[in-house]
């Protein structure tokens, strides 16, 4: 019953094909989300519904 409860998936032999597009998903998020102003003004979708 232990053992269940403290699995973690660390067996699996793909488990790389699961962490890194997980961790480069969430590397892009951030990115998105610090820059997303300045993506915003350079694709044009400003806030132009505002004014």
């Amino acid at each position: 019953m232990l053992d269940v409860a403290l699995h973690t998936g660390s067996e699996h032999p793909d488990l790389w094909l699961i962490a890194v597009p997980t961790l480069l998903a969430f590397l892009a998020g951030i990115g998105i989300n610090l820059f997303g102003d300045r993506i915003r003004s350079t694709l044009g979708l400003g806030d132009e519904s505002a004014e």
